[in-house]
C-alpha cells in the first residue's frame, strides 16, 4: 500500500522556496512510496504533473 502522506509530501511545493515540487527539488533522492525501491523521480514521479 502506497503511503499517501508521502505522495502528498513529494507533490507539494518544496519548502526551500524554489517554487518547484519537492520531488523535483530537495526531494530528488527520496525513495518512491509505491514500494519499487527506486527513487521517486525515476519511478511514479517521472512527470509529477501527470502523476495520479
Amino acid at each position: 500500500m502506497a503511503d499517501q502522506t508521502m505522495y502528498e509530501k513529494l507533490k507539494a511545493t518544496c519548502p526551500c522556496g524554489s517554487g518547484k515540487s519537492y520531488v523535483e527539488c530537495c526531494g530528488r533522492g527520496e525513495t518512491c512510496p509505491c514500494g519499487s525501491g527506486k527513487k521517486a523521480i525515476d519511478c511514479c514521479f517521472v512527470s509529477p504533473e501527470t502523476h495520479k
